[in-house]
C-alpha cells in the first residue's frame, strides 16, 4: 500500500528492510542461548559480533523509543496564534508533478493555521526525477483547492533539504519582515528533526505537525530516526568506541 499510494523510493523500503534486521537480531539471540551458545563463547569474533549486536539493539532501541515519545508530545505544546509567515516542506511527487497524499496532509495543516495576514511559503527545489519543483506542486494545489489570495503565497525553489528548506525560507521571510516569526509545518514524525535544524539557522519560531497516513508511519519514523542518528553520529561513534575498546582489552 506504501509504495502504491507514495511512489517507490527506497525511503519507503525501510520498514522491510528494519525487518529483516530484527529476524537476524532474534537468529543471533537463538544461536546465544541455546546448545551452540558455548561454541559462540569460545569463538572470540562471535562472540565479539553477539556483544555488539546486543548492544546496538539496546542503544538503538531506547533511542527510537525517546525519539517516538517526543514526536508524540511535542503535538500538545501551545503554539502562537499568529505567525508571519507559515512554511510548508516540500516532499518527492507523483508523477514528478503532483502532492502526494503525505505532502498534501501538509499542505492542508498549513491552511488550517492560516489567517488573514499571514503569507505561506512554498518550500522545496526540483529532483533530477520531478518535472516541476515542490515548491511549485504545493502553490498548484493551494491556487486549485483553497481561498487563499496568490499574494499570499511565496515560493521558495532553491532547497534540496530540510535544513535548506529553512534557511531559504528564513532569507525570503527576512527580505520582506523584519524579525519575522515563522511556523514550519510538517509531519509529526518529520518536527523533531525540523525544529533542531530551525535553531542552527537562528530562526525564530514553532513547529506544526500534521497526522500521517497509518500505512506510512513504520517508514516514516524509521527514515526519520536514521537521519536522526546521522546528525548526532558522534554521540554513537563514542559509544561504540568505548564498547569495542572494552572487548580489546577483554581479550588481552
Amino acid at each position: 500500500m506504501l509504495l502504491r499510494r507514495e511512489g517507490f523510493s527506497k525511503a519507503n523500503v525501510l520498514s522491510g528492510a528494519l525487518g529483516l534486521i530484527i529476524i537476524a537480531f532474534y537468529a543471533l539471540a537463538y544461536v546465544r542461548m541455546t546448545s551452540r551458545a558455548n561454541a559462540v563463547a569460545q569463538s572470540p569474533l562471535l562472540n565479539s559480533l553477539s556483544i555488539l549486536a546486543f548492544s546496538s539493539y539496546l542503544i538503538f532501541g531506547f533511542a527510537f523509543l525517546a525519539f517516538m515519545l517526543y514526536s508524540i508530545l511535542y503535538a500538545f505544546i501551545p503554539k502562537r496564534k499568529h505567525y508571519d509567515f507559515i512554511i510548508i516542506h516540500g516532499a518527492g511527487l507523483l508523477g514528478g508533478e503532483r502532492v502526494t497524499p503525505l505532502l498534501q496532509r501538509r499542505i492542508e495543516k498549513a491552511v488550517q493555521a492560516w489567517r488573514p495576514g499571514m503569507r505561506i511559503i512554498a518550500s522545496g527545489g526540483q529532483g533530477a526525477d520531478e518535472k516541476v519543483s515542490e515548491a511549485r506542486a504545493i502553490a498548484n494545489f493551494l491556487y486549485e483547492h483553497t481561498v487563499i489570495p496568490h499574494d499570499a503565497i511565496l515560493l521558495e525553489e532553491r532547497s534540496t533539504t530540510t535544513r535548506e528548506n529553512l534557511l531559504y525560507s528564513k532569507e525570503l521571510g527576512e527580505k520582506l519582515v523584519e524579525n519575522p516569526r515563522f511556523l514550519f509545518v510538517t509531519n509529526g514524525y518529520h518536527v523533531f528533526r525540523t525544529s533542531a535544524y530551525a535553531r542552527s539557522v537562528g530562526m525564530k519560531g514553532d513547529g506544526l505537525g500534521c497526522t500521517t497516513a497509518r500505512y506510512y508511519i513504520p517508514s516514516a519514523f524509521i527514515r526519520e530516526f536514521v537521519a536522526v542518528c546521522v546528525r548526532w553520529k558522534w554521540l554513537f561513534i563514542v559509544y561504540y568506541a568505548i564498547i569495542i575498546l572494552g572487548l580489546l582489552i577483554s581479550y588481552l
